[in-house]
């Protein structure tokens, strides 16, 4: 196995211990047709507003975002370039990231969080 394919490895078996228990949910194939119902729709905000969907949310989605975060920021062409950004060396682009879809009962809001390394 080469080094790559054992971060994989290891970031899906961390995600997958984490999400076990809902993975394993009598409700989980309910909820994530409930999910997908909504993406169709275009009702996004339907699947954040809804507690008991969040984490069939993220025990569906989040685990090939993983892999190509990683894959992003450590295998390929770009990745010299996004950690340059990042570690502020390029001083036209600010060092920070957006995190997108924090919410409260009202609205979403974005955060920027400024990234120190």
């Amino acid at each position: 196995m080469t080094k790559p394919a054992q971060w994989e490895f290891s970031i899906l078996n961390i995600l997958n211990k984490a999400l076990l228990s809902t993975l394993q949910s009598q409700e989980y194939e309910k909820l994530l047709q409930s999910i997908k119902t909504s993406f169709y729709n275009r009702d996004f905000l339907s699947i954040f507003k809804e507690p008991s969907l969040l984490p069939v949310y993220v025990a569906e989605y989040v685990p090939s975002r993983a892999l190509c975060y990683y894959q992003l920021f450590m295998e390929s062409e770009a990745s010299p370039i996004l950690l340059d950004i990042l570690k502020g060396k390029d001083k036209n682009i600010p060092p920070e990231i957006v995190c997108l879809g924090k919410y409260n009962h009202d609205s979403f809001h974005y955060s920027n969080i400024n990234l120190i390394l």
